[in-house]
This record gives structure tokens, C-alpha cells and sequence, in this order.
């Protein structure tokens, strides 16, 4: 490589050190192209990724109470006049997301018992009834709206699904383990939501008290914009990788009924360069991704919810299971059109690992 070309990929790498995972692809790749004599052009790296939408088409609506509805004292015979009392604070009008969330499921758990009670035994008058009826019904249908919104419009979820994280490291610790028990206990609050029909006893979901926890550990972990900016890393690489050897195949051969020295050297970088570096990163992200896609794509997909346009259309793209355009559907397409580059130019030169007996 001529020294122009050494110092223009020094520039798009951006300054990776050696052992970043930008550094390792990128020296797969090059190695493959100096082999073959071929370069195309790269184009973006991070093609398939989107931004997370912002939280005005990530935010569901909520029917609010008319103000003082609440406020009168007959609501301390459901004693929930410390929980109104609360939300009506100046700290309580400013409420986070994730602290509204666990206070609209302690309200409604304090309400709900309440209506169920009247609806037994009337605790005051009929006018008292029809309030409690007519508040317990708006909250009912808030619920599910009010989760979704605790969860999906938190600073937490907004800073792991960003593109603003370097991609997972080679070797360490990801946080990948503690970002999907996070997932599974606000996926497991909304299972609980969801399984509620007004009118049954509701079940406080259990773990409020360390909901908290969580979320700091979505916020810290970030995992998920790591994650996704492997996946659009990945999926650049051997793309570009399988377009390169199909593009050498394309204007010759590179063996003739036999291995040549080209194709000895490019089977080195195979087994020395992907099977030895880039490979062992595709299997520890697919292995420790696959998980974490698919325990964000069970909390948004078929939620009976009417997400917005921008919002479902992030959605298809970032988790969906069987779209080959998307980021993990493209990095499964790209796996296999890198594999199958590989097999037709190693097949040709009779190079082909051989199965161990």
C-alpha cells in the first residue's frame, strides 16, 4: 500500500488504537484487498444504524385528570391522599420518568383495591362512586401507556440506544449481563401491565424498590449503543470483505485447477485474520447480542400500542427479527455472504479447511 493510501485509512479510522475492534476489521480487510489487488469503495460504516427517535414520537398519550379531582379529602378513605399529596408536590410535578412510573403503579395499586372495595360495599355516597368509577377507569387506560412511557422515554433508555458509544471491545467486560437482567425486569413489569383487565384485583409488579438500579445500570452499561454500533461495524466489513473477493473472482481467477501462491497467502489471512481475530469478536457479539435484541424486541413489538410512524420504523430497523435491511437481519445476511465469498474462492483453489475426523 502506497504511503497516501496508509495515511488516508490512518484518517478514516479516526484514530482507533490497534486493538480496537475498528482496527482489527479494518487491517482483515486490507489484508484481503492487497491479496486480491482490489479496492472498492468503503462508503459508511454505519449505513444500517438509526438514531433513536426523539422523545416527542417515543412518548404515548395520557388522559389527564381534570386538576382537583383528586385534591378532595374523601380520597383518604382509599388513603391516597399522601400519594396525591406527593404527585401534587413541586417535586412531584417534575417527576422523572422512571420515579412517575413507579408512582402510577403504587397509585393504581392503592386505587385499584379501592374500587374493588366500593364496588362491594359503597364506602361514602353514589356521587363518591361515580368519581372513584370514573378515575379508576382513565387510570386503567393510562396504565399501559404509563409503563411504556416510564420505560421508553427515560434518559436511561434513550443514552443505551444512542449511537454515541464506541462499539464492544475486543476482550472484558461488556455489561452485557447486567443491561439484559435490566431489560427483564422492565419487560417483566410490563407482562404484569399487560395481563391486567380492569375490574380483577391488580398485583403490584414485585422489584419497585430496586427499579432504580436498574435504570442506572441501562444508563451506565450503555451496552445497547455498543452493541449496535458492532453490529453496523460488522456487517460494513464483511459485506465489503465478500464484495471484494466476489469482485477479483469476477475478473479472473485466482487459482487455475489448483492452490497458486495468491491463494495460499489469501488462505493465511483466512485463517489468520478472521478465523484467528475477527471471527472469535462476530461470535462473542452474536452470542451476547442475540439475547439482548430479542429481550428488546419482545418489550416493543406486539404491544397492542399505537406507536408512532417514526417510532415503528426505528423499530423494524434496530430489532426486527426477519428484516434482512435491518441491522440484525443485515448482519445475519452479511455473515452469509461473507462465508459464501470465502467458500467459492477457497473451493477454486482447493484450499477448503478440511473437517476434523
Amino acid at each position: 500500500m502506497s504511503r497516501l493510501l496508509v495515511a488516508a485509512a490512518l484518517v478514516w479510522l479516526g484514530g482507533c488504537t490497534a486493538d480496537s475492534p475498528e482496527a482489527v476489521l479494518d487491517d482483515y480487510l486490507s489484508r484481503v484487498e492487497n491479496t486480491l489487488d482490489v479496492e472498492l469503495p468503503r462508503g459508511d460504516r454505519l449505513e444500517n444504524a438509526l438514531p433513536l427517535p426523539g422523545k416527542r414520537h417515543r412518548r404515548l398519550p395520557i388522559t389527564d385528570l381534570r386538576t382537583g379531582v383528586l385534591e378532595t379529602l374523601d380520597f383518604r378513605l382509599c388513603h391516597l391522599l399522601p400519594l396525591i399529596a406527593e404527585r401534587n408536590s413541586s417535586l412531584g410535578r417534575v417527576m422523572k420518568p422512571s420515579t412517575r412510573l413507579r408512582y402510577e403503579l403504587r397509585f393504581f395499586d392503592g386505587l385499584s383495591g379501592c374500587y374493588l372495595q366500593d364496588q362491594a360495599h359503597p364506602l361514602k355516597d353514589e356521587a363518591f362512586s361515580a368519581l372513584l368509577a370514573r378515575i379508576y377507569q382513565t387510570k386503567a387506560d393510562n396504565l399501559a401507556h404509563e409503563v411504556w412511557n416510564g420505560i421508553f422515554t427515560s434518559e436511561s433508555l434513550e443514552k443505551n440506544l444512542s449511537l454515541s458509544s464506541p462499539p464492544l471491545p475486543l476482550e472484558g467486560d461488556t455489561g452485557h449481563g447486567d443491561s439484559v437482567r435490566a431489560l427483564q425486569a422492565l419487560g417483566a413489569i410490563q407482562t404484569q401491565v399487560r395481563a391486567f383487565e380492569p375490574g380483577q384485583p391488580f398485583f403490584l409488579p414485585p422489584g419497585l424498590d430496586t427499579l432504580e438500579t436498574r435504570y442506572e445500570t441501562l444508563y451506565h452499561s450503555e451496552y445497547g449503543s455498543k452493541l449496535f454500533k458492532s453490529l453496523a461495524l460488522l456487517t460494513h466489513y464483511l459485506d465489503h470483505t465478500a464484495a471484494t473477493i466476489e469482485a477479483a473472482l469476477e475478473r479472473r481467477p485466482i487459482c487455475f485447477g489448483g492452490p497458486t501462491e495468491r491463494g495460499r497467502i489469501l488462505k493465511n489471512v483466512f485463517s489468520r485474520y478472521y478465523a484467528g481475530r475477527v471471527q472469535t469478536y462476530l461470535s462473542r457479539v452474536h452470542r451476547q447480542g442475540g439475547p439482548w435484541i430479542e429481550q428488546l424486541r419482545a418489550m416493543t413489538h406486539d404491544t397492542g400500542l399505537v406507536l408512532s410512524a417514526p417510532l415503528q420504523h426505528y423499530l423494524r430497523q434496530m430489532v426486527g427479527k426477519n428484516n434482512e435491511e435491518g441491522l440484525w437481519g443485515g448482519f445475519q445476511k452479511a455473515l452469509r455472504h461473507h462465508t459464501q465469498a470465502w467458500q467459492s474462492v477457497l473451493k477454486q483453489c482447493n484450499l477448503m479447511p478440511q473437517a476434523p475426523t
